[in-house]
């Protein structure tokens, strides 16, 4: 289990793309460790951050720049696997044949990996290629025409014979997922149907490309009171 987050200034944004990355590693040593808690600190200046172990020994130090750039592509290729996923299993539950599957995605900041997995008729998982995600992409289109000039695809086929089982790769998916995704909320915004604005919003707080509100004490109080009835 990781420890407590320490209170952070949310409103710098080197800080907040810094803060992607120093939990992702938190949540890597953790998994890999034996029941050991991690967290993170970000020095008194703001200069640099470590992650700190349940001894207070320090490791990976480094200034807050370095942590803001792992931030900003860990972020996306969080971005660019949770489109994919949703896209793998809105194909997967159309076909009766393969509704009983399981697709996970994968991130460890420390090593550098982020990967999709797929599991069919619970069969042992297996690592999915953009040349699969590029399939369930175009049968999400019921018009090629239309699939032919999605921006998102068209990276995915740039991508079609590198690795897909690296942050990197994963970042500039979702870097396009996100100009997509941000354009059609805005578009949805400027329309009359507050429904369809509705939609695309969730649609992005789901991704990640937006960050959903924080409740206002009333509804923290209304929520409380639901959980306890």
């Amino acid at each position: 289990m990781s420890a407590p987050r320490p209170p952070t200034d949310l409103t710098n944004p080197i800080i907040g793309r810094a803060l992607h990355a120093l939990r992702a590693y938190v949540k890597a040593l953790s998994l890999q460790s034996q029941g050991e808690s991690f967290t993170y600190k970000i020095s008194p200046d703001k200069s640099r951050a470590q992650i700190v172990n349940s001894k207070n020994e320090s490791q990976y130090d480094k200034p807050i720049s370095q942590w803001a750039r792992e931030g900003s592509q860990i972020r996306l290729a969080f971005i660019g696997l949770k489109y994919a996923k949703d896209k793998i299993e809105l194909g997967l539950n159309r076909d009766v044949n393969q509704t009983n599957s399981l697709v996970v995605y994968y991130l460890n900041a420390i090593d550098g990996i982020a990967c999709l997995r797929l599991s069919i008729a619970n069969a042992e998982a297996v690592n999915v290629t953009f040349a699969q995600v590029i399939e369930f992409v175009r049968r999400s289109y019921s018009n090629s025409a239309l699939a032919d000039e999605d921006v998102v695809l068209k990276v995915l086929l740039q991508l079609a014979n590198d690795n897909s089982g690296i942050i990197s790769t994963w970042a500039m998916v979702g870097r396009q997922v996100e100009i997509q995704v941000f354009e059609s909320l805005q578009a949805a915004e400027g329309c009359a149907d507050a429904n369809i604005a509705a939609l695309e919003r969730q649609r992005a707080y789901m991704l990640g490309v937006i960050r959903r509100p924080k409740p206002t004490s009333n509804q923290n109080l209304f929520a409380t009171m639901e959980k306890n009835q």
